[in-house]
């Protein structure tokens, strides 16, 4: 039996939080992604098997953790983000 392994990383962020989650049924256009996220993105997957695209460099550039996206991907989030697909 293989363990579903997250690849998001858990570190602490002094900013307000933010609650910007926007759901897609279907994925939009890349540049729709970037643009919700605000910057080069990447794929974070939730916990019930949805894509989660954020900010890539959302730590680095001081972001605000998101507390509900953050709790779909089961680690600290930061930023805008954008939910593609339907959960399990």
């Amino acid at each position: 039996m293989s363990k579903k392994v997250n690849s998001c990383k858990n570190f602490e962020t002094q900013n307000e939080p933010t609650e910007a989650i926007q759901y897609f049924k279907n994925e939009p256009p890349f540049e729709e992604l970037q643009k919700i996220a605000g910057g080069f993105i990447r794929s974070v997957k939730t916990l019930d098997g949805r894509e989660m695209w954020v900010n890539e460099d959302g730590l680095l550039k001081g972001l605000p953790v998101n507390p509900e996206a953050s709790k779909l991907a089961g680690c600290l989030i930061v930023g805008n983000v954008a939910v593609v697909g339907e959960g399990k």
